[in-house]
């Protein structure tokens, strides 16, 4: 044998014997199972524990969760619903505005074609050689002394100065005291500047009616040996010439004695209250006369 064949020789690959390979093979296998069966209590312990009290948690964070969010789609709910309604409510404000809007130019409308018809009627009935001229009232001053409006009337219209301006069945509330070409004041007789030449039909006393505070009147010259009673009528005694005789003033509420004065004196209440009115007539005299 030669050397080249000895070397081959001993690098052959040594085979074990067979009782090698079975003893070998068994150790490798009982430690793999050991180690899967390991693994699969593992994943069964793990299995039971989330089934028994892991998932516990869970769930009640599930429910916690699921109660917010019904509470927040409730909340949402809520607030769409409230604005769905402010919407309605302030549609339902401009309605009402509205309606009452238009009632209370019906009843504007309604007041002063009754004053209008009242005015008519009052020249018609009384047959008296004057016209009255319908005025509408466009402002009105009232403070603790003066008490005056402004109507839509004026020069053009035939007003002038003096003139009477009354309302209904021919009571009187003031006079025109000054006059422009479309406008017209109208010094009303609770002024303190108003004096109107006054009457009282029974028992024929003549005297003066002058503005007061508040709104009365101050009938004086009243002779002390005249005898006067509340709730005599006063009237226009016609002494002035643009305010005709017989017009209302008002009716005496007081009367006022002192024999250390040569008059007497008595209040006058008004029988109008003649800031509440919108339409007025000038009293005028029809043309031709």
């Amino acid at each position: 044998m030669t050397p080249f064949s000895r070397t081959l020789l001993s690098h052959q690959p040594r085979t074990l014997p067979l009782s090698d390979h079975r003893m070998r093979h068994p150790r490798i296998s009982k430690r793999v199972r050991r180690s899967l069966m390991g693994f699969v209590s593992f994943l069964v312990a793990g299995i039971l524990l989330l089934e028994g009290i892991g998932l516990r948690p869970i769930f009640f964070l599930q429910r916690s969760f699921a109660g917010m969010g019904a509470s927040f789609g409730r909340t949402i709910s809520y607030l769409r619903t409230y604005d769905e309604f402010q919407k309605e409510l302030s549609v339902l404000r401009e309605r009402v505005a509205s309606l009452s809007l238009t009632t209370l130019d019906a009843e504007r409308l309604r007041r002063e074609n009754d004053e209008l018809r009242s005015l008519l009627s009052f020249t018609r009935e009384e047959g008296a050689p004057y016209a009255i001229i319908p005025a509408q009232v466009i402002a009105r001053s009232f403070d603790g002394a003066r008490a005056e409006f402004v109507i839509n009337k004026g020069t053009f219209d035939g007003l002038s100065e003096g003139s009477a301006v009354v309302v209904e069945d021919g009571i009187l509330v003031g006079t025109i005291e000054r006059t422009r070409t479309h406008l017209s004041i109208v010094r009303l007789l609770t002024d303190h500047r108003s004096r109107i030449a006054s009457k009282i039909l029974e028992p024929g006393t003549i005297g003066v009616s002058e503005g007061a505070k508040g709104s009365l009147l101050e009938f004086g010259f009243i002779p002390q040996q005249v005898e006067i009673q509340v709730d005599d009528l006063v009237f226009t005694s016609g002494l002035e010439s643009n305010i005709p005789e017989g017009l209302v003033i008002g009716f005496i509420t007081v009367v006022s004695t002192d024999d250390t004065q040569p008059f007497q004196r008595a209040t006058i209440e008004p029988l109008v209250d003649a800031r509440l009115y919108q339409t007025v007539g000038v009293i005028g005299r029809p043309s031709g006369l």
